[in-house]
């Protein structure tokens, strides 16, 4: 509510000396209230306002006051406004602020403020002295509006000025001192100024580079086969545009052109040759490249070896502990065992031992391999006896399974390096038995096609899942249905392998439970770079 002084007042400024009577004045009254409070209200959305008494102490604030500050009324009331002194402020600028104030006069300026939370504000203060009827300083009303943001964006924009400044500095720098070739334009292309170094890059200049030639007549100098059409379209490029470009010259130097506009317009173009850097980056990816690969490569190894390591000392433990628990047998019960019983335990001690000499020969043969020390010894091989002779080792041993080969289709002789090829056929024909307790037949089946022969495989086994089939002949991969069968996982890939160094391959066709079919394809004249060494 206004104080009677508050409404005499409003109501002398809204009516003057106007006669009304005491209802009349009353009602008038309210409306000047009215309005008052709708204007105050409409204020305090967007300004800080603020009341002192004539010592400066704070009689009123609004809520923008409480709002922008993070104090509240009841730690501003009776308080100074140094609750609000930041230290950013001298002292010197406080008291001529007041010095003005006391003295009647209003003050305008910026004030940095400290917020509740320590922060500070950028403040737009307006401060005036508010007389009493005898025409003394009764207090203090200040009217403020927060101007962070806009002090803010002009800092930043004062930075960014600073930092071009700068740059611009550095720029000139850099060209006053640089080996390449510099010249400027002024906005109409005549030139301002070159440098010696332009002259060495374009020879064909020399003698144009003076102020005041046009650009027209030094791209004329450039481009002699230009017509006058493409040579005014070249000028106009080069003039609008503030890019970079590059440029092989006739001598072959790689030279960069860069284009940048001066404030006043000037056209700075700088060329430099970067030929020796080409050359150098060049280098330099070969060598990264290379020791990308070297880092792959060695990363590889050591992870074949922690598989290799976690493999051997399964698979060759396994085979021992046979040899071992059948030689302790056999030691116990020597004057007991009949013919047959010690057939059985001598048969299981040659398996065992089969098993550890194919793992090892395998683990050599892939060391070998990686090594690049495999020199195939290439001859004239009779294949179909060579594959018959694998055919009958494996079935002595494989004694649950009947394994069958059909070998009339095979030419008599095929140039190969019977001891790999033999190798081959020996690990897939393992690996038909192995992965096919069940199912005792195995067949193998060869044929030519056109200069190929074709050597297939075939169980009626447990089968590959389709989505291991990619990765089979990885070294170390096993298949999800190897689980729980001895392998290392070496000997397909040693396979396909030694296959492939014959300049042929190996093919897989498998359907879980229901078998796999494996074809060898070898070239009969031999590989290409093999030459023959006889037996």
């Amino acid at each position: 509510m206004l104080s009677g002084m508050q409404v005499d007042a409003l109501y002398e400024a809204f009516y003057g000396d106007q006669d009304i009577d005491d209802a009349d004045f009353f009602q008038r009254s309210s409306e000047v209230e009215y309005y008052q409070n709708a204007f105050m209200g409409a204020l305090d959305q967007h300004t800080l306002i603020s009341m002192t008494d004539k010592d400066g102490r704070i009689v009123y604030v609004n809520d923008k006051m409480c709002e922008v500050t993070g104090f509240c009324r009841g730690e501003l009331i009776g308080e100074n406004h140094r609750i609000f002194k930041s230290g950013h402020h001298s002292e010197d600028f406080f008291e001529q602020l007041w010095a003005r104030i006391s003295s009647g006069l209003m003050w305008e300026g910026h004030i940095n403020n400290r917020r509740k939370d320590g922060g500070n504000c950028w403040i737009y203060t307006s401060i005036a002295p508010v007389f009493g009827r005898e025409n003394e300083i009764v207090g203090y009303i200040s009217v403020r509006t927060d101007i962070s943001r806009q002090k803010q964006a002009e800092e930043e924009i004062k930075k960014a000025l600073e930092l071009e400044k700068k740059a611009q500095k550095r720029l000139m720098s850099a060209i006053n001192v640089m080996s390449g070739g510099v010249i400027i334009y002024d906005k109409e292309g005549r030139v301002i100024a070159a440098n010696e170094g332009l002259k060495a890059l374009y020879p064909q200049l020399d003698g144009l580079l003076v102020p005041g030639a046009p650009l027209a007549s030094l791209v004329a100098a450039l481009y002699p086969d230009l017509p006058p059409r493409q040579l005014a379209s070249r000028v106009d490029t080069i003039l609008g545009d503030t890019g970079d470009e590059v440029r092989i010259l006739p001598e072959g130097q790689i030279v960069t052109i860069s284009r940048s506009r001066a404030k006043n317009g000037d056209l700075i173009v700088v060329n430099t040759d970067i030929t020796a850097y080409v050359e150098q980056e060049k280098r330099l990816k070969k060598q990264a490249d290379k020791l990308q690969a070297a880092l792959k490569k060695e990363m590889e190894l050591n992870d074949l070896q922690r598989q290799f390591v976690s493999m051997a000392s399964h698979e060759f433990r396994t085979p021992l502990a046979i040899i071992d628990s059948t030689a302790q047998r056999l030691e116990r019960r020597k004057a007991r065992l009949d013919e047959a019983e010690l057939s059985t335990r001598v048969f299981k001690i040659r398996r065992s031992v089969q098993r550890m000499t194919e793992l090892m020969e395998s683990t050599l043969s892939a060391a070998r391999m990686d090594a690049g020390k495999v020199q195939l010894k290439i001859s004239d091989c009779h294949i179909k006896t060579l594959i018959e002779k694998v055919c009958l080792r494996q079935q002595e041993i494989a004694i649950n399974h009947k394994i069958s080969w059909q070998l009339e289709g095979l030419p008599e002789t095929v140039k190969c390096d019977c001891g790999s090829i033999g190798r081959v056929m020996a690990n897939l024909l393992s690996n038909a038995v192995k992965y096919s307790p069940d199912s005792p037949d195995i067949h193998v089946e060869g044929a030519v096609a056109g200069g190929d022969i074709l050597v297939h495989v075939r169980d009626y086994g447990l089968g590959i899942d389709e989505e291991d089939q990619p990765r089979l002949f990885e070294r170390f991969f096993r298949a999800k249905t190897s689980t729980g069968i001895a392998g290392t996982g070496i000997g397909l890939n040693l396979a396909k392998l030694l296959v492939r160094e014959h300049g042929g391959d190996i093919a897989l066709q498998s359907r879980k439970g229901e078998g796999s079919v494996f074809t060898i394809r070898l070239p009969v004249a031999g590989p290409d770079f093999a030459s023959e060494t006889g037996d």
